[in-house]
């Protein structure tokens, strides 16, 4: 399998059909788990944010 993190589009050329789904899942697995740091992240800061305009009320 290919590593996402080095990946080429001349790495693309010549890929099997089946080859090029495996990797579209790998990828939308890795934009999945990416999305959801985010939102843990967001959560994190609003819940910072929240503390500061308490402490300055």
């Amino acid at each position: 399998m290919l590593d996402l993190r080095n990946l080429t589009a001349h790495d693309l050329q010549g890929l099997a059909p089946d080859a090029v789904a495996a990797l579209a899942r790998q990828m939308l697995e890795h934009i999945e788990q990416q999305a959801g740091q985010l939102q843990q992240k967001d959560r994190e800061i609003e819940r910072k944010d929240r503390e500061i305009a308490l402490r300055e009320a």
